[in-house]
C-alpha cells in the first residue's frame, strides 16, 4: 500500500519554500523597526519593545524563516539583552 507524502515533507523537496524564507528574513527586522519607531504615546518603552519583539516572531512563525524551536526561543533571548 502506497503512502501519501505531502512534497514538502521529504528532505531537500522545499524549494518552493525558500523565497518566503528569505522574504521572512528580511521583513522581520523591519516590522520589528516598524512597530519600534511607529507613534504610540500610551505605551511605554518596554511595552513598545516586547510589541516589536512580537511583530519579529510573528513574520518568523508565519514564513518560517527560522526554524520553529529557533522562533520560539527569540524572545527570551532577546528580551534581556535589550533591557537597559
Amino acid at each position: 500500500m502506497r503512502r501519501f507524502s505531502l512534497p514538502w515533507s521529504k528532505p531537500g523537496a522545499p524549494a518552493f519554500r525558500q523565497p518566503s524564507r528569505t522574504l521572512g528574513l528580511l521583513i522581520g527586522p523591519v516590522a520589528a523597526l516598524a512597530v519600534w519607531l511607529a507613534p504610540m504615546p500610551t505605551l511605554e518603552r518596554d511595552a513598545r519593545l516586547l510589541a516589536a519583539v512580537l511583530a519579529l516572531v510573528f513574520v518568523y512563525w508565519v514564513t518560517e524563516a527560522l526554524p520553529l524551536a529557533d522562533t520560539a526561543l527569540s524572545p527570551a533571548l532577546s528580551w534581556p539583552s535589550s533591557s537597559a
